[in-house]
């Protein structure tokens, strides 16, 4: 009887687990979007100011 509870407890440690890693892994893709868009907006203002697109 009580491997059932210890089996629960364990699978339910790595759904928890599972969802933390789940939510930071959007939180970096969406900070990775907006630094992304940032240098793109950073790229444009380059070529505005140089006429010469970066590499």
């Amino acid at each position: 009887m009580g491997t059932s509870t210890m089996g629960s407890d364990l699978h339910s440690d790595k759904q928890d687990k599972l969802l933390k890693l789940q939510a930071r892994k959007k939180e970096l893709e969406q900070m990775l979007s907006s630094k992304n868009e940032e240098l793109y907006k950073l790229c444009v203002q380059e070529v505005q100011l140089t006429g010469v697109m970066p590499p």
